[in-house]
């Protein structure tokens, strides 16, 4: 019986064995395309990725671009905690017409590594928005440009409105996307959205989760996770899509796979809140000066059912800048600037080619 049991075993070993050969042969394979797709061989072209110190911390940025004469783009990523950098190769669109850079935000990946993965429980938005301009000063100097873009996007949009408020001087143009004004009261419409969408597909276990959490205000976390969970079925960004990203990512380890969920935990913990009253829940565009210096564009996905397109067209109306437009991207919902990065590009060329030299 012991051998029986013993070979059984074994059986068993031997199967999970070849699966993890298997598994881990089919990731090599994936992170060396990934790898030979992000090669730039323009005689201008750039491809940096390094820390740098940042008001006392160091922090990772990459710079990207096929020409390092194009203009400047920091992507001010969402999350909070979440690295576009190992998405690298979903923003090739953007590296024709722009140098990109992936800023790693504290609690975030492999600043949060460097960092000791921590982050101190009392940061606040403007900590981050302090960071960003540093940033964006070491950007200038580095790159030798007078002035950047800034495309923020999500919890990033939240950062990205107060450095163009707090430096103008610094930017050419401010570029949202999943634009959020107020995160409560887009909470309340987002959830309604996504019930809609549950009952018009006829997702019975979708309808069933969303109407037993009810309506926000939620004291709990858990409650807005299951209104995510089906936002991001919906969208075709659930859980595979974050693993293949994060798992099958060129130029990523083990560990920075570790550190990239770890920091989004953290960085949920210390900005959101297990109770839903983070900094990031009290931020409210509305009440604030409605006055800008830079020209606003907000690329919207019209189905995002995270950040409500209504919420952010009405605020960017309310505006007084420069210039300012509210642009609807039909069919595209929250992750509109990596899943329609071709059309994303071509919006943001549009609008910004005569306020830079996108065209050089």
């Amino acid at each position: 019986m012991l051998k029986l049991i013993a070979r059984g075993l074994l059986g068993l070993l031997i199967i999970v064995v070849v699966a993890a050969v298997a598994a881990f042969g089919y990731r090599a394979w994936r992170q060396h395309e990934g790898e030979k797709a992000l090669v730039i061989s323009s005689p201008n072209g750039i491809d940096e990725a390094i820390f740098v110190p940042i008001n006392g911390t160091e922090q990772w940025i990459a710079i990207r671009g096929q020409d390092r004469r194009k203009p400047v783009l920091l992507i001010v990523s969402g999350g909070p905690g979440f690295s576009t950098y190992p998405a690298m190769t979903r923003f090739l669109p953007y590296e024709k017409d722009y140098v990109v850079v992936h800023w790693d935000q504290p609690g975030t990946a492999k600043t949060f590594a460097r960092a000791g993965n921590r982050l101190p429980p009392d940061t606040k938005v403007n900590d981050y928005v302090t960071d960003g301009i540093a940033v964006t000063e070491y950007l200038k100097t580095h790159l030798h440009k007078d002035k950047v873009i800034v495309l923020g996007w999500s919890w990033g949009s939240m950062v990205g409105i107060e450095m163009v408020r707090a430096r103008p001087d610094l930017f050419s143009a401010y570029v949202g996307t999943g634009q959020e004004v107020n995160q409560p009261r887009g909470e309340k419409i987002v959830y309604q959205s996504v019930l809609a969408e549950a009952r018009r597909r006829g997702a019975k276990q979708a309808v069933e989760e969303l109407e037993a959490i009810g309506p926000p205000p939620y004291g709990s976390s858990s409650e807005v996770r299951i209104q995510r969970v089906w936002a991001m079925r919906f969208e075709g960004t659930g859980l595979e899509f974050f693993l293949s990203l994060i798992l099958l990512a060129p130029r990523y380890s083990l560990g920075d796979e570790l550190s990239w969920v770890r920091g989004v935990l953290a960085s949920g913990d210390v900005l959101v809140g297990s109770d839903m009253k983070g900094p990031m829940t009290q931020v409210d565009f509305a009440a604030e000066s409605l006055t800008f210096q830079v020209p606003i564009f907000v690329i919207h996905g019209a189905e995002d059912c995270w950040v409500p397109a209504e919420l952010a067209r009405a605020w960017v109306e309310s505006l007084s800048a420069p210039v300012k437009e509210f642009i609807p991207m039909e069919g595209a919902a929250h992750f509109a600037l990596m899943l329609h990065s071709d059309e994303f590009v071509k919006i943001m060329n549009e609008r910004l080619r005569p306020l830079t030299s996108v065209s050089e």
